[in-house]
């Protein structure tokens, strides 16, 4: 997949400038993030034999920066903090920033470009992630769990990023809780 997604992306590159080039430009984009979803989906099926001690407060942070110039660049601002220095546990050193980085790119894309989204780890090891968008409503927070399900029909996500993490985090025997009012939503990744 990720082939032919080069391919017409450089032939996209290739068309002069002007707003068709950069809608085009935009598709492949969500194209190539679409599969990588899926990618992430199937590896995440494929890896659960790789089990090693993992930092939750390192797995947070590294994201946090990450993906600070995004949120940053979105118009949010971001904050990370940690009531412990560390928080160690066995698990998949590539599927838990998954699940941190989709939680908290779900804020940046749906979050309504203000406010603060806010990062923290607790002493018991839960990961929570804070934004001030306009919330889920009640009847679709059981929902976005579900595979290629989007509270916005049209939004540019595949409705994998959610799903990938209940997965991931129920494969590390947890359990994914959401908090969600008018004035934002929490996620609580639960180990």
């Amino acid at each position: 997949l990720r082939t032919p997604i080069a391919i017409m992306q450089t032939r996209i590159e290739g068309l002069p400038d002007g707003p068709e080039r950069q809608r085009l430009m935009e598709d492949v984009a969500r194209l190539g993030e679409t599969t990588e979803q899926l990618l992430a989906v199937e590896r995440n099926d494929q890896v659960h034999d790789r089990w090693e001690t993992v930092d939750l407060v390192e797995i947070a942070r590294t994201v946090v920066a990450d993906l600070a110039p995004l949120a940053l660049s979105a118009g949010y601002d971001i904050a990370f903090d940690t009531r412990i220095a560390r928080y160690e546990m066995q698990g998949n050193p590539f599927a838990l920033p998954r699940a941190v980085s989709n939680i908290v790119r779900n804020a940046i894309d749906h979050g309504g470009n203000r406010g603060m989204i806010h990062v923290s780890v607790l002493a018991n090891g839960e990961i929570a992630v804070s934004d001030e968008g306009q919330g889920i409503a009640e009847d679709q927070q059981e929902r976005i769990f579900e595979p290629f399900y989007r509270v916005t029909p049209r939004s540019t996500g595949a409705g994998l990023g959610l799903s990938l993490v209940k997965q991931i985090v129920a494969d590390h025997n947890g359990r994914v809780l959401l908090e969600s009012s008018a004035f934002g939503s929490t996620f609580r990744l639960c180990f």
